[in-house]
């Protein structure tokens, strides 16, 4: 049985130089090609997520709340909320990432994995990007003692780059050794292809680099359909990979299926105690139920 696909990793505007749409316009988007339900992961923060909500409801459009988190070492990882622990815990890692945005010459945001550990609960941690994303076993294997089987998948990119066949089938046979399932994910910087110019400028500024040129490659929003087709080539979907999928965003859901009236996240100094910090709160009222995540399992290049 086919499960529809859910896009699990887009970034808006509020992820300064890396995102080249608003939640609005992002959340239309969505709609319009034909998703039930999205996830925002700006990075190191949820401002987004408030805005991204209040445009999804109306729309009927399912809004999952979520981080794409830096660690120390420069890597990155996605965290989705599962439940209102998960979104206190969420705010308490991007309080700690931010503790130093008062210095004078403040380090970027960033947490060890210690405090990915220490607040686990609540959340589904995603492997993270083809580029910067955690994909050696040891450091997976840690975060799986950490949040356990049912709250960790290794995920799956295809930007276009050279390798990203063969990258796919080693992460889908590391996800194996771990015994845990995989997902596909689009990274999506964009409502449309208009904007790829401008996501080229603020990368561009970022880095800093020169701007040539390119193919516009796939990170915008499109339709569950589109992504299945650029994913077809090095995936497969067997029926238990499917049910997987289900039974994570029938999880995701029991959160995100109420609307968020208010969200609160406080930035503490680095004098400050951090356990003294009381939990964001957050005003709730509940939606309705929609379908679950394609999950995907890759096999070897001679495999079926």
């Amino acid at each position: 049985m086919f499960v529809p696909y859910v896009e699990l990793h887009a970034h808006t505007a509020f992820s300064f130089l890396d995102g080249a749409s608003s939640p609005s316009e992002l959340a239309a988007a969505a709609v319009e090609q034909g998703h039930s339900a999205m996830a925002v992961v700006d990075h190191n923060g949820v401002s987004g997520s408030m805005e991204f909500a209040m445009a999804a409801k109306p729309l009927g459009l399912r809004a999952i709340h979520g981080v794409e988190m830096d660690l120390v070492d420069g890597r990155h990882v996605t965290l989705l909320v599962e439940n209102g622990t998960g979104w206190r815990n969420l705010c308490r890692i991007v309080t700690r990432a931010h503790k130093y945005d008062r210095e004078k010459h403040e380090p970027p945001p960033a947490v060890p994995l210690e405090t990915l550990e220490e607040f686990s609960a609540g959340l589904v941690l995603l492997s993270g990007c083809a580029d910067h994303g955690v994909h050696d076993e040891s450091t997976l294997r840690r975060l799986l003692d950490a949040f356990g089987p049912d709250h960790l998948r290794v995920e799956l990119q295809r930007p276009f780059q050279r390798h990203d066949r063969s990258r796919n089938r080693e992460l889908a046979l590391l996800a194996g050794r771990l015994g845990v399932p995989t997902v596909a994910t689009g990274n999506v910087h964009a409502h449309a292809r208009s904007r790829a110019t401008l996501q080229d400028a603020f990368v561009a500024l970022e880095r800093p680099l020169q701007l040539h040129p390119q193919v516009v490659g796939t990170e915008r929003v499109q339709q569950p359909a589109q992504h299945r087709l650029v994913m077809d080539p090095v995936i497969r979907a067997p029926a238990q990979q499917h049910q997987a999928g289900r039974e994570l965003l029938q999880r995701l859901q029991r959160h995100s299926r109420r609307r968020l009236v208010l969200l609160a996240v406080v930035l503490v100094r680095p004098r400050d105690d951090p356990a003294q910090v009381p939990p964001p709160r957050a005003v709730l009222d509940q939606q309705r139920d929609v379908p679950a995540v394609h999950e995907v399992h890759l096999h070897p290049v001679d495999g079926p």
